[in-house]
């Protein structure tokens, strides 16, 4: 019995020792998860098309279109896991954008508007014939679509009042060349439509009743739009090309540049919130501001090829598609962890561990702009944005739960990112 019982014991520590080198490996398994993760940023979706991709739109969380050359336009359910290619029965031309009021009706848009009831099975075309380039509704009926009446050289904007089945066809005026590349709407009563072209430079319209149009000034710095986006009705964002970001804080009377960072082709621009906005653009290139454009970080990018549309469906959650049949996906807003950490000499944050309060002292007390932002160890945000007005304020972090976080400041465009523990 005596000799028995040694071996069960020996036996159970052997099985203990077993289960705890699983256990550890449990555990790393996790942690390296974890880490991926963190580091994860902008991650290369399978299209299964090679085509050049030039719009995203989503209808929700898991439903979405990318459009594209030859007619393609490719169906995700299930939040681009899987991205299948609709049957083709619009033909080869260029599909520039697409637009869905609802889960069955939508638009596509070449040299006409195409519209489909059944969730994009079928498309039947409309009745203008120039090239269009963008479209947007303000309802279920009235919507309009933006391009170009190749025959007499000028931009247009078309209208429609019966749900697509007719639209009229008006030319927005300009001499020479011209065509209108995008279109955005505030609300129902006030939207914007960009594009340029010949000696028009740079053009931007505005319509303040959803009805009638007129040009809203831009300036010479940026002489073609191709991407415009608003926040709200007063703040909204203009890219194109020579990496020139232009916005405007009062409805679009006046447009001043910023600072981009960059001279090549910006195609596409979206925001998440009145702060944090991305822009993309060729050779791979995708831009993203945490302070309304003071200033724009390049996030990595898995791919060097041209990118033409980014979308947002919601805070963390985007895509981004372009040439090559490139679709692209974040889930952290394109920020990974690793990516962010520098150097903290302009900011201090205590205490560290903290319980319910940081204090947060900026160096530089001639600072210009200054912002915080708390993310999890996944790049979430899990507090809103903070702006810093004072050298030293306090943030209250009392709502949190006990954990690992980390705290992403920008002071005067310098970005850094701490780790910070809540007790």
């Amino acid at each position: 019995m005596h000799y028995n019982k040694v071996f069960t014991l020996s036996l159970m520590n052997k099985l203990f020792f077993i289960l705890l080198l699983m256990k550890k490996n449990v555990l790393l398994i996790l942690l390296l998860l974890i880490e991926t993760n963190a580091n994860s940023q902008w991650v290369a979706q399978i299209s299964g098309t090679t085509n050049l991709l030039k719009s995203a739109y989503f209808i929700s969380n898991d439903t979405g279109y990318a459009t594209g050359i030859s007619g393609t336009i490719l169906k995700t359910i299930n939040g681009g896991v899987n991205w299948n290619a609709l049957s083709n029965t619009i033909g080869n031309n260029t599909i520039t954008s697409a637009y869905f009021s609802n889960a069955d009706t939508g638009f596509a848009v070449s040299a006409c508007p195409y519209k489909t009831t059944n969730g994009g099975v079928t498309w039947s075309p409309t009745t203008v014939y120039c090239t269009i380039f963008a479209v947007a509704f303000i309802n279920h009926t009235k919507g309009f679509a933006v391009g170009c009446d190749m025959g007499q050289g000028e931009p247009i904007i078309c209208q429609t009042n019966n749900g697509g089945s007719y639209w009229s066809l008006n030319h927005a005026g300009g001499s020479g060349n011209g065509s209108l590349q995008s279109i955005c709407f505030v609300n129902s009563h006030v939207g914007y439509a960009a594009g340029g072209g010949g000696a028009n430079g740079g053009l931007i319209y505005k319509t303040v009743d959803g009805q009638n149009w007129f040009p809203s000034a831009l300036g010479s710095s940026l002489n073609f739009v191709v991407g415009i986006y608003f926040t709200d009705s007063l703040n909204g964002y203009a890219v194109g090309n020579y990496g020139v970001i232009m916005k405007t804080t009062d409805a679009g009377v006046n447009w001043v540049s910023l600072v981009s960072g960059t001279t090549v082709q910006l195609e596409g621009v979206y925001f998440t919130d009145a702060l944090t906005g991305y822009v993309v653009g060729f050779n791979g290139l995708i831009l993203k501001t945490t302070d309304g454009g003071n200033s724009w970080i390049q996030q990595a990018c898995p791919t060097t090829e041209n990118l033409f549309s980014v979308r947002f469906t919601d805070y963390n959650t985007g895509y981004v598609v372009g040439a090559s049949g490139t679709i692209l996906k974040t889930i952290n807003g394109g920020v990974g962890i690793s990516e962010s950490t520098s150097s903290c000499e302009n900011i201090s944050i205590f205490p560290n561990p903290a319980t319910n309060q940081l204090n947060i002292t900026i160096n530089n007390s001639n600072f210009i702009s200054a912002q915080i932002t708390i993310t999890n160890i996944i790049g979430e945000k899990v507090l809103p944005s903070v702006i810093l007005s004072l050298s030293k304020e306090t943030i209250d972090i009392s709502t949190l739960s006990k954990g690992m976080y980390f705290a992403e400041t920008i002071v005067d465009g310098k970005k850094s990112v701490m780790k910070i523990i809540k007790e």
